[in-house]
């Protein structure tokens, strides 16, 4: 249960990061992408397959910064629940 809490706990403080820094993310993956230094040879075929391709912009750095508040709440409940139950 405690690895369910940190992984939590992780992507709230990510997401509250997004949504905070969403302007240097957004310039910092834009700058990533239009470099070319994927970390494997087909990284971006499968950015294009999938449309996983790091956010470029502030809006979409934010609406997947809610996302990341979002799970990880979800996670918190679900963690506080299970806890309740099997006691």
């Amino acid at each position: 249960m405690w690895v369910v809490v940190i992984l939590s706990l992780w992507s709230v403080g990510y997401g509250i990061y997004a949504m905070i820094r969403s302007d240097k993310l957004a310039r910092d993956n834009a700058a990533f992408i239009a470099s070319g230094k994927e970390s494997y040879f087909e990284q971006r075929r499968a950015w294009k397959a999938y449309d996983t391709t790091p956010p470029s912009d502030v809006a979409t750095v934010r609406k997947k910064g809610r996302k990341e508040i979002l799970a990880g709440m979800i996670g918190l409940i679900a963690a506080a629940a299970f806890t309740y139950f099997a006691n």
